[in-house]
């Protein structure tokens, strides 16, 4: 599966260049990237990004954790190389569990995330 190739974020140098990260964890990678985002506000892409930091403070409620699932699909939705998605959320101890099975043309991905209660996606 050929799904992109990107610098690594922890922005590692190896032999004087910047570590690339490719495949999977290539997309896993933009995903996580596009759910810290805040809406429109990358320097690099336009209509990038979330606003799941605006859920910050809110009560722990059923209604809550459905308005960030749908942000969630909103943020997905953004990403054209995933041909469809489901979503599994669950409030834990140190914020929301974010469960995800991403279907790239006949092969799925399964990733987890936690948003944390600083609204960080972990």
């Amino acid at each position: 599966m050929n799904i992109g190739t990107d610098i690594n974020n922890e922005w590692v140098f190896k032999d004087g260049d910047l570590t690339l990260i490719n495949g999977e964890k290539n997309l896993i990678q933009s995903i996580s990237n596009r759910l810290n985002t805040v809406y429109d506000e990358s320097l690099y892409y336009s209509n990038y990004g979330g606003y799941l930091q605006q859920f910050i403070g809110w009560k722990k409620t059923e209604e809550t954790r459905q308005f960030i699932q749908n942000e969630i699909c909103n943020i997905l939705n953004q990403e054209t190389r995933i041909t469809d998605y489901s979503i599994y959320t669950e409030y834990i101890t140190d914020g929301i569990l974010i469960k995800l099975t991403l279907k790239i043309d006949d092969e799925e991905i399964n990733t987890e995330f936690i948003l944390n209660d600083d609204g960080v996606i972990n």
